[in-house]
């Protein structure tokens, strides 16, 4: 009987796992000698307890439901709510920030509960020693957060994925979405995984709180900024003398900005170009990412992906903004508040797939 083509694809992504092996299991070595606290705890044999995420979920499909419409209720009034709180800031916005502003803001929601819980879940597996280690069921203590998963992905696919046509965000959404339910439908040693992989949404906290407090008005004032209506073509000494000199009062608040752009960049290198490659390797050279079935393919592109990004991200930090490139860009010069700023306008868009505001 003749394999059917997703069997033969299948066969192919088994091969080129195969001939990787030998070089995953030499990475796992290398890491046991240059961080064995680390890799042991990452490395701990398999929880005798055979449970899966699924079982941990009693209401599975009813929460998800819930969640999906407060996340919608979210969406739908935002805008309403923004514009009557800050009417004349919200009417200075363009349209692209107006559309932008809700799926940040529920976003950060979502990060905000799955983030903290992920670090402290963590921390409480850093205890267990010994034969604790080995009874604990992970499936009733991490597939719980799937649900919240759900009607966040859910609701912004169907609020600005599909509004704007974001092919990139409809491709993460629906990756991710069978992620979380290829999980919560592994045994408890995969689920045990789930903190390790929402911790990288730590890095979109500092992005996306940058994003909103430059959109608040915490940044330096452009060029145009300070030009009068129907000026726009001349630059005076003034205009020029107007932007050199930022105000005391926003000084405080670009360095602050600047900070949390900063952050972004080293948890993004420790937490999704380091952090996250070795949750997969895990899984994968203990045997057990063939639970995953096809959702364990994905790992691969998803590592490569963080490297491409954080080069992106690298080159915004020592270049900042570049003249002529996308935006208003004014120097090449080296300084934090010009790295802070290419950071948000070069590395932010090269996060979005996997997270300008999204999980991975």
């Amino acid at each position: 009987m003749s394999s059917s083509p997703l069997d033969q694809l299948e066969q192919v992504f088994v091969a080129v796992g195969n001939v990787l092996m030998p070089g995953l299991h030499a990475i796992g070595d290398v890491l046991s000698q240059v961080a064995p606290d680390y890799w042991g705890f990452l490395n701990r044999p398999p929880p005798i307890a055979p449970g899966r995420g699924i079982e941990g979920i009693p209401h599975l499909w009813r929460d998800s439901a819930l969640l999906f419409l407060g996340f919608s209720f979210a969406f739908v009034t935002l805008p309403s709510l923004l514009s009557r709180l800050f009417p004349k800031w919200y009417a200075s916005l363009d349209e692209k920030k107006k559309r932008e502003i809700p799926s940040y803001v529920v976003c950060m929601i979502h990060h905000f509960y799955v983030v903290p819980r992920s670090w402290y879940h963590i921390y409480l597996d850093l205890q267990l020693q010994g034969e604790a280690a080995l009874l604990v069921d992970y499936a009733p203590l991490e597939a719980v957060v799937s649900p919240v998963c759900i009607g966040y992905l859910a609701a912004d696919t169907l609020f600005y994925a599909l509004p704007n046509l974001s092919v990139e965000y409809m491709v993460h959404h629906t990756l991710t979405l069978f992620l979380v339910w290829k999980g919560i439908n592994a045994p408890s040693y995969i689920v045990r995984f789930i903190p390790h992989l929402l911790i990288c949404d730590t890095t979109q906290i500092f992005f996306n709180t940058a994003w909103l407090l430059r959109l608040a008005g915490w940044r330096a004032p452009d060029k145009d900024d300070t030009k009068e209506e129907g000026q726009e073509g001349k630059e005076s000494a003034k205009d020029k003398s107007q932007v050199a000199a930022v105000d005391p009062s926003l000084s405080w608040k670009i360095q602050i900005v600047t900070f949390l752009e900063m952050s972004f960049a080293v948890f993004f290198l420790l937490l999704r170009v380091i952090n996250m490659p070795l949750t997969f390797l895990v899984i994968t050279l203990n045997g057990k990412a063939v639970s995953m079935e096809w959702a364990r393919f994905v790992y691969l592109p998803l590592t490569l992906l963080q490297t491409f990004w954080f080069s992106k991200i690298a080159k915004a930090v020592i270049f900042g903004r570049s003249k002529g490139g996308k935006g208003k860009g004014k120097s090449k010069t080296v300084t934090a508040a010009a790295a802070g700023e290419g950071l948000a306008q070069n590395a932010g868009n090269g996060d979005k797939i996997v997270e300008s505001k999204k999980h991975i």
